[in-house]
């Protein structure tokens, strides 16, 4: 996992798992974690995902990330707890 932290934000730049850990909730558990380390800073969480990659998407959403902008290749996501995705959300 590559992260990138600034004072406004933490910027989830890769994360890649070995086929073999795939679907065992190794990336949730990760995922969860840089949560947990963005709440206690009271900072939001940013990423692209590859609008191929319906399962990385389902991830994101499911542990709370919502769509900020998309483009024909890739969608922004952002996260940030106490905060609901808004109504534009794609």
């Amino acid at each position: 996992m590559a992260i990138d932290e600034s004072s406004s934000a933490i910027r989830l730049i890769d994360l890649v798992l070995f086929p073999e850990h795939r679907g065992q909730g190794v990336g949730a558990t990760l995922i969860k974690a840089l949560q947990a380390a963005a709440q206690a800073k009271n900072l939001p969480i940013e990423l692209s995902v590859d609008r191929q990659n319906p399962r990385a998407r389902a991830l994101y959403l499911s542990l709370g990330f919502y769509t900020s902008r998309y483009s024909e290749t890739q969608e922004d996501m952002k996260w940030h707890a106490g905060k609901r995705s808004p109504a534009t959300s794609v």
